[in-house]
């Protein structure tokens, strides 16, 4: 496959940071790194202003290369498909605005090759290539002052299917009268600690800070102890119905990950969980990875496929949400071989069986002049 450069994006409350990414190998290309501190809380022009430093700096530094397109991870809430800021506490100066439009301004890539996901499945999609693309499916979780989820299917964001939560999302689930990251963020590590010492701290590095110097050993310990157990609680469930192979961690916390990893390990394990465990520091690094793999058109064929196999079966329904053109796909395949395919039996909601040649990772391509459908194989 011949090289493809894009720009990977991580927007966050505080931060943007980007980096140029080939496609053909996922690979993050050296010294292009570009990163600017700037406030969520601002105005728009100065955000604006920050965002437009950060990416003509990597632009800069690309070296000649042609940028064929910008993978953008940001918060929710946030109109993913066109584009426009959402949110009414992160980013409420850009509210309304059309983000596609303001980047394409700036950095003159075509709107249509500037595409967005949420933070967290970029981190699970980056996760996944970062690690070598083995696991068929794996669940990304950071951990912080949120608690931000993301379930993969080779590769592939997935927001329902098996042991998928609604909307791919779990820091909302319901759990114990209350929500999922009331019981997993910072804000739980901070409220717990206090009941057990009447000591108040900023964040987890606060207790471990007093922990190293001698003080709440054992308040430290069972706290860590309590979190563990309820992570592994919410997890299992969805470990399960999944089938998961690789849990992979992020986020702030993970740099205290010596507390915690071995007691989440021994709960799973303690309850047939298999899957492996591992943490990733360079939260940053897999979000620009994941970010920029929304534009590789593999990955979006890949999205196509999932969405058929849960109940998309409507041609214009799938074209229609994704703008999806022959023209787009030809682009992008090598087509094996002639076509001749035809449906054999349907079996279950989640399992096709086609006859033909398979192409893309087991996609099967049925187009003229439009997209009939796409088979994802089974899982």
């Amino acid at each position: 496959m011949e090289d493809i450069y894009v720009l990977g994006v991580d927007i966050g409350g505080s931060h943007i940071a980007c980096q140029l990414v080939n496609l053909s190998d996922c690979s993050l290309i050296e010294n292009t790194y570009a990163e600017v501190k700037v406030a969520e809380n601002q105005s728009a022009g100065i955000i604006l202003a920050a965002w437009e430093k950060a990416l003509k700096e990597c632009m800069g530094k690309a070296a000649g290369k042609t940028i064929r397109g910008i993978g953008v991870a940001i918060p929710s809430p946030f109109d993913f498909v066109q584009g426009i800021a959402m949110a009414d506490h992160k980013f409420a100066s850009l509210k309304g605005l059309n983000i596609r439009q303001e980047l394409s301004r700036v950095t003159g890539i075509l709107p249509s090759s500037i595409l967005f996901t949420n933070d967290a499945a970029a981190f699970g999609m980056g996760a996944w290539r970062l690690n070598g693309s083995r696991d068929r499916h794996l669940i990304g979780v950071t951990l912080g002052t949120g608690f931000g989820a993301c379930f993969i299917v080779d590769g592939c964001y997935a927001t329902y299917g098996p042991g998928v939560p609604i909307g791919g999302e779990l820091w909302n689930y319901p759990f114990r009268g209350v929500i999922a990251e009331d019981y997993v963020s910072t804000r739980w590590f901070e409220k717990r600690f206090a009941e057990l010492t009447g000591e108040a701290i900023h964040g987890v590095k606060g207790m471990i800070d007093l922990y190293q110097a001698g003080k709440y050993k054992t308040e430290t310990e069972q706290v860590f102890r309590e979190f563990s157990n309820s992570f592994g609680e919410i997890m299992v469930p969805f470990m399960t119905r999944f089938n998961a192979d690789m849990l992979v961690i992020g986020g702030g916390m993970v740099l205290s990950e010596q507390y915690f990893l071995p007691l989440i390990s021994q709960y799973m394990k303690a309850n047939g969980i298999n899957a492996s465990i591992m943490t990733v520091a360079d939260t940053t690094t897999a979000i620009i990875a994941g970010a920029a793999a929304l534009c590789d058109l593999r990955n979006w064929i890949r999205y196509l496929g999932i969405d058929l196999a849960m109940g998309w079966n409507r041609t214009g329904s799938l074209i229609n949400r994704y703008k999806i053109t022959e023209e787009l796909l030809s682009g992008a395949f090598r087509i094996p071989c002639e076509f001749n395919f035809q449906i054999l039996n349907y079996e279950s909601r989640y399992q096709y069986f086609v006859s033909g040649n398979s192409c893309c990772d087991g996609i099967y391509l049925f187009f003229s002049r439009r997209v009939y459908f796409f088979v994802w194989r089974r899982w």
